[in-house]
């Protein structure tokens, strides 16, 4: 890795986990070569737990609001204003009061025993029992469009911060940092556009408008990494690899014979016990060549 590479590295760590110079230090041997990750992987961790906890947090207050506008409704609606009564004791307190209302103004000419009967309680009752299933299926379909929209954003924050490391690690950006941050903003918004979902296996597919597997005009799948690829293209070009890093790869493809990847956990695993790049790069190499990193 060059000392240009290494800089933009040691910033993309510092923007996305805050570390300090010293920890970033501390990431390298002292031969320059960047061997200990623990430190990082322990931070992106903490990361996704924070994630994970707000967005639970964001669903349960969610949930509240939306239970407590439809009780304000019912309290509104059938007048229990004065009711300190929550979730179902206060639709039955409701209903009981309406049907307490409708037996007395029928009490004259109707038996009590043949309230139920009659075709008016019938038709509130029927009308009162709608509208408890619409408010239902308003909170279900509140409920579960905010868990689709952080469901959404989660995604598209892993697709984000991979799309930008490649860009810093694989791409010739502008010298002038405010003109290339503007071009990374650009393609972050463009990116953005783009339909993305997590399949059961983990993996991050793209979606056309009706939500079908994004296809070429040969009918080929689009993965990710192409779509991110020809995006980029038309922003910046691409770092030619040099000799050394060519032979690096190379080496790396006579070592993932050595590696056996059952899923993408497995892969997650060992990449996380590797303590050298080396043995880092060869785990990446027998995941691409098994298909679990595109």
């Amino acid at each position: 890795m060059t000392n240009e590479e290494k800089e933009v590295f040691a910033g993309l760590l510092k923007k996305i986990y805050a570390v300090t110079d010293e920890e970033v230090a501390g990431l390298y041997n002292e031969a320059g070569e960047l061997t200990n990750v623990d430190s990082i992987l322990s931070k992106d961790s903490d990361r996704i737990a924070r994630f994970k906890k707000e967005k639970n947090d964001e669903y349960k207050r969610a949930e509240i609001k939306t239970a407590q506008k439809f009780e304000s409704y019912l309290k509104e609606k059938y007048d229990v204003g004065d009711s300190e009564l929550m979730g179902t004791d206060l639709i039955d307190s409701a209903f009981e009061k309406q049907s307490t209302a409708l037996s007395e103004k029928l009490k004259a000419k109707l038996n009590p025993d043949d309230i139920e009967k009659h075709p008016v309680y019938i038709a509130k009752r029927a009308e009162f029992e709608k509208q408890i299933r619409a408010k239902e299926k308003e909170i279900e379909d509140r409920i579960a469009a905010k868990e689709s929209e952080w469901n959404r954003k989660a995604v598209f924050d892993e697709v984000k911060n991979g799309a930008l490391t490649e860009l810093d690690l694989g791409y010739l950006l502008p010298e002038n940092s405010e003109r290339a941050n503007a071009l990374k903003s650009v393609f972050i918004e463009k990116l953005g556009k783009a339909n993305f979902i997590k399949n059961e296996k983990g993996e991050i597919q793209l979606l056309d408008s009706d939500s079908k597997p994004l296809e070429d005009a040969h009918g080929k799948m689009i993965t990710l990494k192409e779509y991110q690829e020809q995006l980029a293209g038309q922003f910046f070009d691409k770092k030619i690899a040099s000799q050394r890093s060519n032979a690096g790869n190379r080496s790396n493809e006579g070592q993932q014979s050595n590696i056996t990847l059952k899923d993408q956990g497995d892969f997650q695993t060992q990449m996380a016990t590797a303590k050298t790049a080396e043995e880092r790069a060869a785990i990446m190499s027998a995941a691409k060549a098994t298909g679990i990193v595109k």
